[in-house]
């Protein structure tokens, strides 16, 4: 709603869209905080000179004209421990996946990442392009799942989640935090590719586990479905896949692999 008052470029492309939805009685619905959002919106575009002190009143009146339900907050606890599982540091953003979820709703939204986790827990979700004079975008991918690098071993561990035998996965934190990727959450879906880069599966996460290498046991070796029988195996082959493979290209940044390396252990379950 705000870059109807503060962004010249994107504000046309909104503003339709909201007449559409007007013109075919879709109702807009926000969790309570929307006015307070606004108006917080409305100081930081003064501070950086975006709006015009005598045009404030304006703006606002404008936001105000526009139809929205607002819903108060119901369940505080369940909210914060959204927020938490979807990796945001704003109950904010979890109040309006919450209030999706609770109404069986779309979201519209301009924040990416909030995007990609709404569409993770099996939303419907718009995301609106941030670029200038861009159009509305719609349907956000869920986050695609790749095992291991395209070619034999990719076809061989995508073959394992189908016949039911690989039910965990494992990665290096390290990778993650290059990558400034956030980690996956309990009941976020992904999208399994295959060699070709084509969804052959859905698999919904069920447990995260941040561990020191050198505690990975049996459990996880055998849950990965590659035919370990223990941890010792599981471990000579994953370091060298990493030393090989992902850390080959990080020159003097490449972290030493010990019983203390970080590890990401995925648990997931395909859904039907």
């Amino acid at each position: 709603m705000v870059v109807l008052a503060l962004d010249r470029d994107r504000a046309p492309a909104v503003e339709r869209q909201i007449r559409q939805w007007q013109t075919a009685g879709e109702e807009l619905h926000a969790p309570a905080l929307l006015p307070y959002e606004v108006a917080n919106a409305l100081v930081r575009g003064l501070a950086a000179g975006q709006l015009a002190p005598d045009n404030v009143i304006e703006a606002w009146q404008l936001l105000a004209a526009i139809p929205v339900v607002l819903h108060q907050l119901q369940d505080g606890p369940a909210v914060i421990e959204l927020a938490g599982r979807l990796q945001r540091r704003s109950a904010y953003d979890a109040a309006y996946v919450q209030l999706a979820e609770q109404l069986g709703a779309d979201l519209w939204t301009l924040d990416g990442p909030l995007a990609r986790n709404a569409t993770a827990r099996g939303l419907s979700v718009t995301l609106l392009d941030t670029t200038p004079g861009s159009v509305l975008l719609a349907s956000v991918p869920r986050r695609p799942c790749e095992f291991g690098f395209p070619g034999p071993l990719r076809d061989r561990l995508v073959a394992a989640v189908l016949q039911g035998s690989k039910t965990a996965t494992s990665s290096l934190l390290a990778d993650w935090e290059r990558d400034d990727e956030p980690l996956p959450f309990v009941g976020e879906l992904q999208t399994v590719v295959d060699s070709d880069d084509a969804p052959v599966a859905t698999i919904e996460i069920v447990a995260v586990e941040v561990t020191r290498l050198g505690s990975v046991d049996d459990r996880v070796a055998q849950a990965e479905g590659e035919s370990y029988s223990t941890a010792a195996g599981w471990r000579a082959e994953h370091e060298r896949f990493w030393t090989e493979e992902v850390l080959s290209d990080w020159g003097d940044n490449a972290p030493v692999l010990d019983d203390d390396t970080q590890v990401v252990v995925q648990w997931f379950r395909v859904q039907p």
